[in-house]
């Protein structure tokens, strides 16, 4: 009967070295003439480590390039590791995709649509319009939004930016719906007498219906606002609103000084003055 030869630390290095140049643990073991099981025993015995197993995939990931290079072959590769070229092509495929593909799309995307997100935020106006001006093919307004929604710029608020009509000047903001025309929109716009902004329906700016916001509608730059203390006086109702800085407050300050003809504000008290109707 045979006895059994103990494994002893040289051995044991030399199983570990085996598995690190690329053998299988069974394939070291038989190399050796030992068991796998008793190789593994000897390394705790020993302290040694036992290092991981290198597979197929890992390997032919450290090849990518070389295959680059063209010094080896998808088939080459494949009778080397025993597997099929479809797999070798496919990591092949997923290490190009994970090495900077996507920065350089990235960058791509942000060179070519980056001059279209500049027009923009200067002259307003359609996506398709933008892509015109800096000299793009319009068809690719989908590609120029979707890099607008990764970068985080609204592009639907700039629709109808940097107009004019009237006194109005339209900035970017949301645009909503009207309730009551199917066919028209509500944009943020700013008065440029008072400064106040609203959302005003552009159809009615278009058509001339709207031209200013209600307080400086009522104004019609005949009223004019006088301090009793100071005697300072006022030209317009919009000058007075600016004065005082209470501009967001305008409507409500407006009809209580048309109605009372006389208000209190911080202490001051403001009367209105409006011209006489001549008798015909």
């Amino acid at each position: 009967m045979a006895r059994f030869t103990p494994i002893s630390i040289e051995e044991s290095k030399i199983y570990v070295e085996l598995i690190v140049s690329g053998l299988t643990q069974n394939q070291a073991a038989k190399h050796l003439g030992r068991s796998r099981k008793c190789l593994n025993e000897s390394l705790n015995k020993y302290s040694l480590p036992l290092p991981k197993p290198e597979y197929a995939s890992v390997k032919i990931e450290k090849r990518y390039d070389e295959y680059v290079k063209k010094t080896v072959t998808v088939k080459e590769l494949s009778k080397q590791y025993d597997v099929s070229e479809i797999y070798v092509r496919k990591i092949f495929c997923q290490v190009s995709a994970s090495r900077g593909s996507k920065d350089t799309v990235k960058d791509r995307m942000a060179a070519r649509y980056q001059p279209v997100v500049d027009y923009l935020k200067k002259h307003g106006g359609y996506v398709k319009h933008a892509l015109i001006a800096v000299g793009l093919n319009p068809g690719n307004d989908r590609r120029a939004k979707r890099y607008c929604r990764e970068i985080g710029f609204p592009y639907e608020e700039y629709v109808y930016a940097f107009r004019t009509y009237g006194y109005w000047k339209s900035i970017p903001g949301p645009v909503r719906a009207s309730t009551t025309k199917a066919e028209t929109r509500h944009i943020t716009c700013q008065c440029t007498l008072c400064g106040s902004i609203h959302q005003v329906d552009i159809v009615n700016m278009i058509s001339g219906k709207s031209t200013k916001c209600f307080a400086c509608g009522q104004d019609k730059g005949k009223s004019k606002v006088k301090c009793i203390e100071t005697g300072k006086e006022f030209k317009t109702l919009a000058e007075w609103l600016r004065a005082i800085d209470m501009v967001p407050q305008r409507t409500t300050l407006v009809q209580r000084l048309r109605h009372d003809k006389r208000i209190e504000i911080n202490g001051l008290n403001y009367r209105i003055i409006t011209p006489r109707r001549r008798r015909s």
